[in-house]
């Protein structure tokens, strides 16, 4: 399930995550596993604010929470 939370009896995975190409490889193979292994319904959320807020209405159905985010680079000490 992507961008809009699963209905209420219903436990899954919540995934906050960043735009770009290596951002979008990780969240498929995150919601395949997810999905494919464990069978968990996945709501995907843009901004971590919105994340928060479903977290807080609905704290005993979410199971896994992922944040998948753009992160500077370490600059090579060489």
């Amino acid at each position: 399930m992507t961008g809009a939370a699963p209905p209420d009896p219903e436990e899954f995975a919540l995934i906050i995550r960043d735009h770009g190409k290596p951002q979008q490889v990780l969240l498929k193979y995150t919601v395949m596993i997810r999905n494919f292994r464990y069978g968990m319904q996945i709501a995907v959320l843009n901004n971590l604010k919105e994340g928060v807020a479903l977290m807080r209405r609905r704290p005993n159905t979410i199971k896994a929470v992922f944040v998948i985010h753009n992160a500077p680079r370490i600059p090579s000490t060489r």
